[in-house]
């Protein structure tokens, strides 16, 4: 490739990258995929006995985490925006998903759990 077809190799990227930015400016300069961070906070109760708050059970959405508190209450923070599945797991109860939508930076979204009890069949251990 010769000197005269890499200079207007980058005319033509200059060129679309100008066009491109007069496009975007045309429509509000803003970007089309939503951008920022949020948080999403609730609690995890009991589904019999929603006055039952359920401690220590795992709160997760994407790749964040939390623990519930003694009262049953979590947060997560830096929740990227989106609609997100959240899930709850506790010992003894079913898995629980539920979705929430962050639409705007800082922006929080809340969420509550009703865990019902997981009933494990308990099986005869083998006879020798």
């Amino acid at each position: 490739m010769g000197w005269g077809e890499t200079i207007i190799g980058i005319a033509a990227l200059v060129g679309a990258a100008v066009i491109g930015y007069a496009i975007w400016q045309h429509f509000g300069g803003t970007s089309v995929l939503p951008t920022g961070t949020g948080s999403i906070e609730g609690e995890v109760k009991d589904a019999l006995d929603n006055m039952m708050k359920i401690a220590d059970a795992i709160v997760t959405v994407d790749y964040l985490s939390a623990r519930t508190g003694i009262d049953g209450t979590f947060r997560l923070d830096n929740v990227p925006v989106g609609t997100k599945t959240v899930t709850a797991v506790a010992t003894g109860y079913s898995q629980n998903q539920q979705q929430v939508t962050i639409q705007t930076q800082g922006e929080i979204g809340h969420v509550d759990f009703y865990m019902s009890f997981e009933i494990t069949p308990i099986r005869p251990s083998p006879s020798g």
